[in-house]
């Protein structure tokens, strides 16, 4: 029996779907283990017709259900480990240009925001320069003279 974990329909599914899983692993494996008793043949005379065992599987109706319970209590884990990679799927819901929206996420700017930063500064969005004087200016320093880089 195999399962796979597959991103669909914005959501983190498995395939086959879980209960799939859960009826295909009651029905195959579960009940043809339980049933074991019921089906099996001795080698004696006496043990020789079908359900000779049957006592067994009656004689302990609580192990039974601990059989039953334990399963479900396994594909309670499965069922919770997809809440293991929800924070992954954040990329999956987005919509167009995944650098644009780690940009945002990042830092808050759009690209409305690069065109007023730009105008601020006196570029023009055109590739201008900005002297020392005027971005001293737009800051409020005030006058500082030459700027020399070394």
């Amino acid at each position: 029996m195999s399962v796979s974990l597959v991103y669909r329909q914005h959501k983190l599914q498995y395939d086959p779907p879980l209960e799939e899983l859960r009826m295909q692993h009651i029905g195959t494996h579960l009940n043809g283990f339980l049933g074991l008793p019921l089906r099996m043949k001795g080698v004696s005379s006496l043990s020789e017709r079908q359900g000779f065992f049957a006592p067994i599987a009656d004689a302990d109706p609580a192990a039974i259900a601990r059989v039953y319970e334990s399963c479900e209590g396994l594909f309670g884990l499965l069922a919770d480990e997809i809440k293991k990679y929800q924070d992954w799927l954040v990329f999956g819901d987005v919509t167009g240009e995944l650098e644009d929206y780690v940009e945002q996420q990042l830092f808050g700017l759009t690209a409305k925001d690069d065109e007023e930063d730009e105008a601020s500064l006196g570029t023009g969005g055109a590739g201008g320069t900005v002297t020392a004087a005027a971005a001293a200016t737009a800051a409020g320093v005030g006058d500082v003279g030459d700027w020399e880089l070394n």
